[in-house]
């Protein structure tokens, strides 16, 4: 099977400067997940797509190859899903056969590459359109706590399927079924879904099938903030 790594990063960013070439413990951002990726055996080629023209450069330098994505594609409302045909429409010209794509965003910099080879593995096993990276909600913020408040202030339990009164709220974590959200470090996708669905961001990423890769980490930042920022380099460092 033939996958191909794919590494969005513009050079624009709201949350952070620069974020995507940004040191984190003396280290470009990017270069966890170029690192990380590099390792793989089960990655045929790492690619970063961006418009950046030093980000392109520190890439290189690190060891990916790089294809320069047109403006449009590099905006603050530009969906993935554009980016990534984009690339796999570049390489195809250049004659490449490609059976799946996995994006990986460089905001996730405590991705392994174990796990990005246990992705491909159970991809490999489980032949969904997609695989997507998963870890499990605190029991503190499962659904099944989580609130809303009327007009006057009245507590009502949010999830709507279950009763709605307090009265029936769960009070030990051990009756909690277990939840999960998505962590944003993989996302593992059949091509021609890729390239035949019309969705935009990360919702055309999934197609019909979409099974979960859970990582589970103990500590895991995904970020977007000055704040994720200094979370990440404390664990980095300690």
């Amino acid at each position: 099977m033939n996958v191909i790594g794919v590494i969005p990063a513009r050079g624009g960013s709201k949350g952070v400067h620069r974020k995507n070439i940004k040191e984190l413990a003396g280290k470009p951002l990017i270069q966890y997940t170029i690192d990380e990726a590099k390792k793989s055996d089960n990655i045929n080629r790492v690619i970063v797509s961006t418009e950046d023209d030093e980000i392109a450069q520190i890439s290189r330098d690190l060891g990916a190859e790089v294809i320069m994505r047109p403006e449009e594609l590099a905006s603050d409302t530009a969906p993935t899903l554009p980016v990534i045909q984009h690339v796999v429409e570049t390489l195809e010209k250049e004659g490449e056969k490609i059976d799946a794509v996995m994006l990986l965003q460089p905001t996730t910099p405590f991705r392994t590459v174990e796990d990005i080879d246990g992705a491909v593995e159970l991809f490999k096993e489980k032949k969904p359109d997609s695989l997507v990276s998963v870890d499990s909600v605190p029991g503190h913020f499962s659904p099944l706590w989580q609130i809303s408040l009327d007009e006057s202030n009245e507590i009502k339990l949010f999830m709507n399927k279950y009763d709605s009164n307090i009265k029936d709220f769960k009070t030990r974590r051990q009756l909690l079924p277990k939840t999960y959200y998505r962590n944003g470090a993989i996302y593992l996708t059949k091509k021609e879904v890729i390239m035949t669905t019309g969705g935009h961001g990360e919702a055309g990423l999934y197609g019909k099938h979409c099974f979960a890769y859970v990582m589970d980490k103990e500590n895991f930042v995904n970020i977007d903030t000055e704040h994720d920022f200094r979370t990440a380099e404390l664990l980095l460092k300690n």
